[in-house]
């Protein structure tokens, strides 16, 4: 059996977005829909690119965090999407620590 068979296959990123457009008509309720779009970035360019992108915007999330919590100051969420609610809306919080990773 050649290797050619069983070299990776990876998605440009224009087959990327088509893929999930079509994954996304399904529905949030689906239970496969995250699965697929998950297998779909993980096999493509946009994966490398979009976690280079996550970091960064999450290192500054951070930074912006613990500015807040020693300055004593309040952070406006935009958009904060409640798993209890399953509501999106505006929220202040008022930050006290960081645990190790984070949370």
């Amino acid at each position: 059996v050649g290797g050619d068979e069983f070299r990776q296959i990876s998605f440009s990123n224009e087959e990327v977005l088509l893929l999930r457009d079509l994954v996304m008509t399904t529905g949030k309720d689906n239970n496969l829909r995250d699965s697929l779009l998950q297998k779909i970035y993980l096999q493509s360019e946009l994966a490398i690119q979009g976690n280079q992108i996550l970091k960064a915007n999450l290192g500054k999330m951070v930074e912006k965090i613990n500015s807040s919590i020693s300055e004593n100051k309040r952070i406006l969420l935009k958009g904060y999407h409640s798993l209890n609610t399953q509501k999106i809306s505006d929220r202040i919080i008022e930050p006290i620590t960081l645990t190790d990773n984070y949370l």
